[in-house]
This record gives structure tokens, C-alpha cells and sequence, in this order.
């Protein structure tokens, strides 16, 4: 990568403000985003579960760069709206299993997912 493609990348990326507290996975009572982090299969039937209740599609704002912090963390919690994520570098050494991907949903759409 290129100082030109990371310039490029950071000025369309969606940031989270410093204040925000942000909860992955389970550790606190009332998390900002959901993360849910599965086999194709898994991801696919919470998408679906999803798609089924609201009439919506899951889209992915993929860039495979910042994929937890921006892509799964910053676009649920500005936009609003659920996002997919193949990973990146960093996520698919720390995070990710070699077939897995992920989605992240709100908290407040939490209460669709339910099946």
C-alpha cells in the first residue's frame, strides 16, 4: 500500500467520536454495536433473519482495511445501519479465523435479530 492509497482510504472513512464507548461482543449490559463474527453460513442466517423482519438488505462498505474499526464499528454506529465485513490485515491475524467473516448491526436492532 501506497501513502497515496492509505491518504485516499482515510479521507472517505467514517470516523467514531472520541466519546463514544463502544462495546464488542458481550461485555457490557448496553453495547452501541453488535458483532457478530461466523462461518458464511452462520453470517448468512443472521443476515437473513434480518432481511426477513425489516425487508432490508445487509450491505458491506468494504475496503479490507480498518474492518473492524470502520467497517464493522464506525458504519453501524453513524450510519446507523448494518454492515458485512470480509476483514483486513490486522482482524484476520488477531480476530478472524482463516473462513470467517463478519456483521455488525446497532444495538438498537438488536431486538430484530432475535429469531
Amino acid at each position: 500500500i501506497t501513502i497515496d492509497d492509505a491518504t485516499q482510504y482515510l479521507e472517505y472513512t467514517i470516523t467514531v467520536p472520541r466519546y463514544s464507548i463502544i462495546a464488542i461482543g458481550s461485555c457490557l449490559e448496553s453495547p452501541d454495536v453488535i458483532l457478530y463474527i461466523g462461518t458464511p453460513e452462520d453470517v448468512m442466517r443472521v443476515v437473513r433473519t434480518y432481511s426477513r423482519k425489516t425487508g432490508k438488505r445487509v450491505t458491506g462498505y468494504v475496503s479490507a482495511l480498518g474492518a473492524v474499526c470502520g467497517e464493522l464499528v464506525a458504519v453501524p454506529m453513524v450510519l446507523g445501519e448494518p454492515s458485512l465485513s470480509i476483514g483486513c490485515g490486522g482482524s484476520r491475524k488477531r480476530l478472524f479465523k482463516n473462513h470467517e467473516i463478519a456483521v455488525a448491526f446497532p444495538a438498537e436492532l438488536a431486538s430484530v435479530l432475535k429469531s
